[in-house]
């Protein structure tokens, strides 16, 4: 069995929009019980880089009820274009204020 390392929390202090970053091993892995509590039923919408795709199998594994948005790798991706293209697909999927991205 590989050696589980230690999860690191980051506090991200933003008054009452305050969170925290968990960074470490066998955090993707642990994705479902970590967020249950905040999704609190509802499908989250994961928005990734290309470069990402192979870890995104194991987070939607986790996650199956969730939906996904690919983004373009590189610098073309950081534009209005595609920001509206990510917008119209969050109306979409009708995200609400109270709901999660990824």
């Amino acid at each position: 069995m590989p050696e589980r390392r230690p999860r690191f929390e980051v506090p991200v202090a933003l008054g009452t929009r305050s969170y925290t970053i968990l960074i470490g091993s066998g955090t993707l892995a642990d994705a479902n019980n970590l967020l249950s509590p905040l999704l609190k039923g509802r499908a989250p919408c994961i928005i990734y880089d290309a470069n990402v795709t192979p870890h995104l199998a194991q987070l939607t594994a986790q996650l199956p009820a969730a939906k996904c948005f690919e983004i373009t790798s590189g610098e073309s991706s950081k534009s209005w274009l595609i920001l509206e293209k990510l917008v119209d697909w969050l109306l979409e999927q009708g995200v609400e204020r109270a709901d999660h991205i990824i």
